[in-house]
C-alpha cells in the first residue's frame, strides 16, 4: 500500500501536519508544477501520471488538503481503479467567498456517492468552507465525515503539528481499507 500526500494551494509548508507526517511516515507527495497558479487539467494530468507509472501499484491511498481535495474527487473516476481509500481534510467550497475566482475550474464537485472508502475531516471554523459545505459533501459522497472542533483551515496556522488526531483517523481509514481488501 503506497500513501501519498496532494496539498493544496500553494503546496504544505514546512509546519504543515502534511509535510509532518511526510517526514515522519515516509509517505509520497504528489508534486505539482506550480503550487502558487493552480491549473485544474495540469493538476489532473499529473496526478493520473503520478498514478499510472507504475501499473502493479493499485493499493493508493491518497490524503489531500482544501484544493487537493477538490482535485482527489473531481478526478477520481479516472484514477478508481489505482485507489482504495481517500482521507480528505478541510475541502475549500469553490463557491465561498474566499475562494480564488480564477480557480474556478475546480468547481462542479461530484453530487453522488464516490463509492470509494474514506473520510472528510473538516473543521467547526474554516474560513474556506462552512460546516453546511462540508457535511453536505462528505453525506453526499458517502464518506466518514467528522468535525475537529475550531481548528480554523487545518493547515500550518492550526499549529496541530504531527496532528495525531489526524493521525488516528488515518489509522482507522486503513483498517476499513484493510478489512475490505481482504474481502475482494
Amino acid at each position: 500500500m503506497k500513501i501519498n500526500i496532494l496539498p493544496g494551494l500553494n503546496n504544505s509548508g514546512s509546519g504543515h501536519w502534511q509535510t509532518n507526517w511526510q517526514v515522519k511516515y515516509g509517505f509520497y507527495r504528489v508534486e505539482q508544477e506550480d503550487w502558487a497558479q493552480p491549473d485544474f487539467q495540469k493538476w489532473k494530468n499529473t496526478l493520473i501520471n503520478y498514478l499510472t507509472k507504475d501499473k502493479d501499484e493499485k493499493d493508493n491511498i491518497l490524503i489531500a488538503h482544501s484544493l487537493g481535495c477538490l482535485l482527489v474527487v473531481k478526478s477520481l473516476p479516472e484514477i478508481r481503479e489505482y485507489v482504495k481509500g481517500i482521507f480528505l481534510v478541510a475541502p475549500a467550497d469553490p463557491n465561498g467567498e474566499l475562494f480564488p475566482r480564477q480557480l474556478q475550474a475546480f468547481n462542479n464537485l461530484p453530487d453522488h456517492d464516490l463509492g470509494i472508502p474514506g473520510y472528510l475531516i473538516f473543521s467547526g471554523d474554516d474560513p474556506y468552507a462552512s460546516v453546511s459545505f462540508a457535511e453536505k459533501y462528505g453525506l453526499t459522497w458517502g464518506l466518514k465525515t467528522v468535525n475537529i472542533g475550531r481548528k480554523g483551515h487545518i493547515n500550518s496556522e492550526s499549529a496541530l503539528g504531527d496532528w495525531e488526531e489526524g493521525f488516528d483517523y488515518l489509522g482507522q481509514l486503513l483498517g476499513t481499507v484493510l478489512t475490505v481488501k481482504n474481502f475482494v
